[in-house]
């Protein structure tokens, strides 16, 4: 039998106060050399929540950043992104690289067009992660999802699609090895921080 998530106990765990000071020191040890960060405001608007919006950065230099997080308890040795949110709504088929969807809400968040100009990728377990550019990350992961997905499919090279199931329906998942997200993130001219 398969562990049953729920997403709104997800949610909550995201948006802890203890998860938010975590990221939330990540975030200005990562930024200090670069653009060193004043504050981080917690984002509470829903619209700016579905846009990809779950912080707001405020530099020293009064710049205003619009921070997309995705928060694992633990380091698998892999990257996972969510194709599709809710498989009722949505569909991909990697042979054709098409992707399908009759709501917005079916559709994961590697594919969505979000407004926001960072992602942060936070392991909690080791105090690690990801700060990327968004429209990097977008760029490489449209690039690679075909070829990533047949791997996955295949269980080739660590690469692996990941279910996960939730009380009326499932997401699905790409499990990229972190060498393989970091070499193409790279090639597509972005900057790990």
């Amino acid at each position: 039998m398969s562990k049953i998530n729920y997403y709104s106990s997800d949610m909550k765990y995201a948006d802890s106060e203890e998860i938010f000071k975590k990221t939330s020191s990540y975030i200005f040890r990562k930024m200090a050399e670069i653009n060193p960060i004043l504050k981080i405001n917690p984002v509470t608007n829903k619209k700016m929540q579905f846009e990809g919006v779950d912080k707001i950065l405020t530099t020293r230099k009064n710049v205003f950043l619009k921070l997309e997080e995705k928060v694992r308890k633990k380091d698998w040795g892999d990257i996972l992104i969510e194709i599709v949110a809710d498989d009722r709504y949505a569909s991909y088929c990697p042979h054709t690289n098409q992707f399908n969807y009759s709501e917005m809400r079916g559709v994961g968040w590697g594919m969505k067009q979000y407004k926001t100009d960072l992602l942060l990728y936070y392991f909690e377990e080791s105090d690690s992660g990801y700060l990327l550019s968004w429209k990097k990350f977008q760029e490489m992961f449209l690039n690679n999802i075909q070829s990533w997905y047949l791997l996955a499919l295949a269980n080739k090279d660590k690469f692996a699609i990941k279910n996960a199931q939730n009380k009326n329906y499932s997401s699905i998942n790409i499990a990229i090895p972190k060498k393989e997200f970091e070499k193409a993130y790279i090639k597509v001219g972005g900057k790990i921080i």
